[in-house]
C-alpha cells in the first residue's frame, strides 16, 4: 500500500474510538485513512467551495475518517453498521435508506454504503439546514474514488480486537454505572453519531454561560455532569430516533441478555425530591410536584451524602429505571427546604408532567398545524421574497409545534408542495423513505 501524504495522525483517528492507547491495527488504519483523505482531495480539486457541495480540508479529514472507521467496522465485525442496515432493511424491507437499485451485499463493503455515509456526513456539518438530495452526482464521485481503496484491502485488513471487544459484555453486567460509558461512547463519539457531539457540546456551552449569569461558577462541574448524563439516556440519534442505549441492545443482538434491559430502560427523569427513607435494599425520594414516591435501589446510591438524607433539604437529582427498579444517576444538587420553594416548584410544567408517559407531546388537528404552517411559510416569504419555497418549507421540519404525523399527511395529501429533495427524483426520494427522513431530521 503506497503511502500518501500524511494528513491524518494517530490522535485524530483515536477520537472515534474508545480507548486513548492505540493498538498494533491502529497503525494500519491511519495509513489506510490518509490514502482515503487523498483520493477525496483529489476529487474536489477545483471545485467552487462556495457550493453547498463541498467539504474544506477539515471536513475532508473527518468525513476520510468517518469512511475507514465504517471499513474497519465490517473488517472487525463490531456489527454497527450491519446493525444499522439490518434494522433499516426490518422497517423498511430495504438495506438502506434512498436504495440506489442496485444489488446489495449485507455484511460486506459496498459503495453504496459510501454514497450514503458521505450524504449523511454533509448533511450533519450543514446541521441539516438545506435540503440535500443523496442522489447527487458529487456523492457518486467520491465513493467511487474511495471504494477501490477498500476493495483491494478488504482480504488482508487487519481486525481491530480491541474494539471488538468493548462490544463484548458479559450478560451478567446490571450495574448501570459500568454499562452507561458503553452506549455514551456509541451515541456520541463512534463513526455513525460522532455529530452527536456537536449538539452535546452546545448544551455545555449554554449551561457555563448560564451558570456564569448567575454567578454559579462553583457549580459549573456538577452542572456539566448533569447535561452528560441527560444526554446518555434521553438524546435520539438521528437514525431511527433511537436513543444510544436502544442502539447498544440492537448491536449486541436479541440474544443477549441485555437486548430487553437495555431497550426497556427508561430516559432519564431529573427533578426535586425529598428523601423520605431507607431500608437494607432501597431508598424512598417523593417527587414535590406531584407527591409521587419512587424506591431507588441501594446498589446505585453509593457515596450518596448523608447530609442529603434528609426530609429538610429538597434535592435535585436524576434518575432512571433499569430493570424494573429506579436507579440515582450521581447528579445532584440540594437546597434548604421552605414553603416557597416548595409552591414554586409545584407550579412548574415541567415537573408536573415528570412522570408522564414517555412521548406524550400533544398537537392541534392536522387542519390547524396546516394553518400554522402555511403562515410561517408566507411570513418568512414575506420577509424575504429571493428565499426558495423548498428552503422555507424544509425549516419547518424543526419546528416543534409540528408532529411527524402532520408532515407524512401533508405529503400524502400535497399541501406542503415544495417540501421535498431538489432534483428531478426528489419528489419521490421523499415520499419513498418518509419515516427514515422525518426521524433522521427531527429525531422524533
Amino acid at each position: 500500500m503506497k503511502k500518501p501524504k500524511q494528513k491524518i495522525f494517530s490522535p485524530k483517528w483515536l477520537e472515534y474510538h474508545p480507548y486513548d492507547n492505540s493498538v498494533s491495527s491502529d497503525i494500519y488504519y491511519v495509513q489506510l485513512c490518509n490514502k482515503v483523505v487523498a483520493e477525496i482531495e483529489k476529487t474536489m480539486e477545483g471545485m467552487d467551495d462556495e457550493n453547498y457541495l463541498f467539504f474544506s480540508e477539515d471536513e475532508q479529514i473527518t468525513l476520510a475518517c468517518i469512511l475507514t472507521c465504517y471499513f474497519e467496522d465490517v473488517i472487525s465485525q463490531t456489527n454497527i453498521w450491519n446493525t444499522f442496515t439490518r434494522l433499516n432493511k426490518e422497517k423498511t424491507g430495504k438495506w438502506l435508506p434512498f436504495s440506489y437499485g442496485k444489488e446489495y451485499e449485507p455484511e460486506e463493503i459496498n459503495v453504496d454504503d459510501l454514497r450514503f455515509l458521505i450524504w449523511h456526513t454533509l448533511c450533519q456539518i450543514t446541521s441539516g439546514q438545506i435540503p440535500i438530495s443523496p442522489e447527487e452526482p458529487f456523492f457518486t464521485t467520491i465513493a467511487n474514488a474511495v471504494y477501490p481503496i477498500f476493495d483491494e484491502e478488504y482480504e488482508t485488513a487487519p481486525e481491530n480486537y480491541k474494539l471488538k471487544e468493548f462490544f463484548t459484555i458479559d450478560e451478567e453486567m446490571t450495574n448501570l454505572n459500568e454499562l452507561q460509558p458503553k452506549f455514551f461512547w456509541l451515541g456520541v463519539e463512534s463513526y455513525l453519531f460522532c455529530f452527536n457531539s456537536k449538539s452535546l457540546e452546545e448544551e455545555i456551552n449554554e449551561v457555563i454561560e448560564i451558570a456564569k449569569e448567575n454567578d454559579f461558577e462553583d457549580h459549573i462541574g456538577e452542572m456539566i455532569n448533569m447535561v452528560l448524563t441527560d444526554f446518555s439516556y434521553n438524546n435520539k440519534t438521528e437514525f431511527f430516533a433511537l436513543t444510544a442505549a436502544k442502539w447498544l441492545a440492537h448491536i449486541l443482538g436479541k440474544e443477549n441478555g441485555l437486548y430487553e434491559p437495555l431497550l426497556s430502560l427508561s430516559e432519564k427523569k431529573s427533578g426535586y425530591f425529598i428523601f423520605q427513607e431507607q431500608d437494607s435494599m432501597y431508598a424512598r425520594f417523593k417527587h414535590v410536584a406531584t407527591g409521587e414516591v419512587i424506591q431507588v435501589t441501594n446498589r446505585s446510591l453509593v457515596g450518596f451524602p448523608k447530609d442529603m438524607k434528609s426530609p429538610e433539604v429538597i434535592l435535585y437529582a436524576g434518575f432512571v429505571q433499569w430493570e424494573g427498579e429506579w436507579w440515582f444517576l450521581g447528579d445532584i444538587r440540594s437546597y434548604e427546604l421552605s414553603d416557597e420553594l416548595v409552591e414554586n416548584i409545584s407550579g412548574r410544567e415541567e415537573e408536573l408532567e415528570l412522570f408522564g408517559e414517555e412521548d406524550n407531546e400533544s398537537f392541534g388537528t392536522y387542519n390547524e398545524q396546516l394553518a400554522y404552517a402555511q403562515e410561517l411559510v408566507e411570513r418568512t416569504h414575506a420577509d424575504d421574497p429571493e428565499e426558495e419555497l423548498t428552503d422555507i418549507e424544509w425549516e419547518l421540519l424543526y419546528d416543534d409545534e409540528l408532529s411527524n404525523e402532520f408532515f407524512e399527511k401533508a405529503t400524502e395529501k400535497g399541501d406542503l408542495k415544495e417540501l421535498h429533495f431538489p432534483g428531478e427524483n426528489g419528489e419521490k426520494l421523499w415520499k419513498e423513505n418518509l419515516p427514515f427522513v422525518l426521524n433522521y431530521f427531527r429525531r422524533k
